[in-house]
């Protein structure tokens, strides 16, 4: 039950409390089909209180809801042949209420969170790790997300950040504005932050140095995510297509493995990509670069093609 107090701005204060109580269960079954082979299922709800947004620009919303939560899960495990493959995988449902999302204020001086509808995530997610032979391991992962707002997702003035002037919105938004409430509805969309594929790959091949006791090593990685907007106002400038990120080491190490000498590249393929993106609703001074004007995008990248020589020793 927080009781809270907050500056509103011009001298005022305002005094608020809230009593959020809640009960989340889970409940599963495991049965084992074969020896090395095990089917599960489980199911549970989840909750989180609502609060209180604290910066004394905030006018609304100032309080949010609590947000809970359903979760519908049924797998397999397995080790097989040998213990030579680990095979692991699942389908998901997920349906959350009363979202709790933080946005940028369209002032351009923070954030606040609010209570963004309802959405649900279903797909599915594998991994799986095999070492066919002693020196060759391989372990890889997969998974599928449809994550869409489902109801509940109608926000008053929300073209502060989106629709921005001269853009198109998505043909399937419903978006509408009127001269009064500037109201866009954003339910059957995608949620921000969810490619809908992501998937990772690594091999390593490792085995003994010669006649010495050392050990030499080869290891190449790849990451892929598909597209995503990655802003909450699900502005088409923070939209990102997909990308696969490589990255390599090679180098030797100690048999009892207390130290490790290694070459790396990252990104080998020199991927320009964010990380986050924002609406910058006010002009801004960018480092070293003069000003930029209000009614941009900014984002921050993620690290560009690098490489490094490294060395681990552990006592």
């Amino acid at each position: 039950s927080p009781v809270f107090s907050a500056n509103q701005g011009g001298g005022g204060s305002l005094n608020a409390s809230r009593d959020d109580k809640g009960k989340t269960w889970s409940l599963g079954a495991q049965y084992d089909v074969a020896p090395g082979i095990m089917a599960y299922v489980t199911s549970g709800s989840g909750y989180k209180d609502g609060g209180f947004n604290s910066r004394s620009a905030i006018i609304q919303p100032f309080t949010f809801n609590p947000e809970t939560s359903l979760t519908y899960e049924a797998g397999v495990k397995s080790t097989l042949f040998d213990h030579k493959l680990l095979l692991n995988a699942d389908v998901f449902r997920m349906i959350v209420h009363d979202y709790q999302q933080s946005v940028l204020l369209g002032t351009g001086t923070g954030f606040a969170i609010g209570n963004a509808g309802n959405f649900r995530n279903q797909g599915f997610e594998m991994d799986a790790q095999a070492r066919p032979i002693e020196q060759f391991s391989l372990t890889a992962s997969a998974s599928y997300i449809d994550s869409t707002i489902t109801g509940g997702a109608d926000r008053v003035n929300c073209d502060t950040t989106y629709p921005v002037a001269g853009s198109t919105p998505p043909a399937s938004s419903g978006q509408f504005t009127d001269a009064t409430h500037k109201f866009c509805n954003f339910n059957g969309l995608t949620l921000p932050y969810a490619p809908k594929w992501r998937a990772s790959l690594n091999g390593k091949w490792e085995q003994a140095l010669g006649g010495t006791d050392m050990r030499w090593f080869v290891q190449a990685d790849m990451s892929y995510q598909s597209s995503q907007y990655m802003d909450s106002s699900l502005d088409p400038r923070s939209f990102q297509s997909a990308y696969s990120i490589y990255d390599a080491s090679a180098g030797i190490s100690g048999k009892d493995g207390k130290w490790r000498l290694s070459v790396w590249g990252k990104n080998l393929a020199n991927k320009f990509y964010f990380v986050a993106e924002a609406a910058q609703t006010q002009a801004a001074n960018v480092s070293a670069g003069g000003t930029a004007a209000a009614n941009g995008f900014i984002g921050w990248m993620g690290h560009p093609r690098s490489y490094g020589l490294e060395l681990d020793y552990k006592w």
